[in-house]
């Protein structure tokens, strides 16, 4: 689910003023505090009638409220030998944890970051949906060294495949819009697939296979899956149906990590893809986007609601520790993990 479209500085006073407390135990909560807010008319400019939510990707039910969590501070137990790149909806900065999951580098992008991806060689990519942009950096830097914006009009995800190709899942304003591929600094896209949804989440396997979830009109949400890549925009919609989709990932067996922002978990859909095999975590109250480290044993949950990152061991799907502002963020939406150091 994502966040209405309004100005940092108007999200930011609203916040300073009526930021209402609500407590919970460490890991998947129930129990969130609301901010009221009402959409302005740039926002309102934004929806789109036909499938009924925001630029952001907000879910309905969320359309006039920002949510804010607070969770118990815990100490993070389990580390990754790499970077998190988490996106804050509140500040628009990209914070960087390191390997203790403590905050060593702020980026400063401004332009509403939502989903995120480090690629093999440890280049930071950014979805930003309000610059309409997505923008790469090199590791450490702060400055992007490349933008893609041609064929964009909504970008919410980011991935690449194999050969650096960059891929963007683009949402539309809630209407059917495309999933990008653009060849690696290059600004002309290769292909462009209109796939008939309104796009969340984005995956490729090792084979080159793309998978990406995202809201249909009919008030639900499919997978679609290019097989072989976007060539020729054949795409298969595989038979799962979701609530509402969030961010999606993918782990070596090519079983298929989903969030169902609406149903308020994280799916496992394993091959061949015929139905739901389980969920890895539920509970969230606003689940964005997951991550999965490079010996895919953590996966990490980003949920706006609680205000914070869910770090479960992999694939048991239990708790392995809880991130929160104490680490460095205020209101996370996307998580990226390095996977070089991994």
């Amino acid at each position: 689910m994502r966040i209405p479209l309004v100005s940092a500085t108007a999200f930011l006073a609203s916040a300073a003023v009526g930021l209402l407390a609500g407590c919970s135990g460490s890991g998947p909560s129930s129990s969130v505090s609301s901010l009221p807010g009402t959409m302005n008319s740039s926002t309102q400019s934004r929806v789109h009638s036909s499938f009924g939510r925001d630029g952001s990707g907000v879910a309905p039910q969320y359309l006039q409220f920002v949510h804010f969590g607070h969770t118990a501070a815990r100490a993070a137990t389990g580390t990754p030998p790499g970077d998190v790149a988490v996106t804050d909806f509140s500040t628009n900065n990209i914070e960087v944890l390191n390997s203790s999951y403590q905050l060593e580098q702020t980026i400063t992008d401004g332009g509403g970051p939502d989903g995120d991806w480090y690629d093999a060689l440890e280049n930071l990519y950014v979805a930003n949906y309000s610059a309409v942009s997505v923008t790469q950096y090199k590791h450490d830097a702060t400055t992007p060294d490349f933008t893609y914006t041609s064929g964009l009009s909504d970008p919410i995800n980011v991935r690449t495949d194999a050969k650096g190709n960059v891929y963007v899942a683009d949402y539309g304003f809630g209407s059917a819009s495309v999933v990008v591929e653009y060849p690696p600094m290059t600004n002309t896209p290769s292909n462009s697939c209109n796939t008939g949804l309104a796009n969340e989440g984005l995956a490729i396997d090792k084979a080159g296979n793309v998978f990406v979830s995202g809201n249909n009109s009919a008030g639900s949400a499919n997978i679609v899956e290019y097989k072989g890549g976007l060539s020729g925009c054949h795409a298969t919609t595989l038979p799962p149906t979701l609530s509402f989709s969030g961010g999606m990932t993918i782990d070596k067996h090519g079983t298929l990590i989903v969030e169902d922002q609406t149903n308020h978990a994280v799916d496992l859909i394993k091959k061949p893809y015929h139905s739901i095999s389980g969920t890895c975590g539920s509970g969230y109250s606003d689940p964005f986007h997951v991550a999965i480290n490079g010996p895919q044993n953590l996966l990490f949950v980003a949920d706006l609601g609680t205000a914070t990152v869910d770090v479960l061991n992999y694939p048991a799907c239990t708790l392995n520790t809880t991130l929160t502002s104490a680490n460095g963020f205020t209101s996370p939406a996307g998580v990226a993990v390095t996977i070089k150091k991994q």
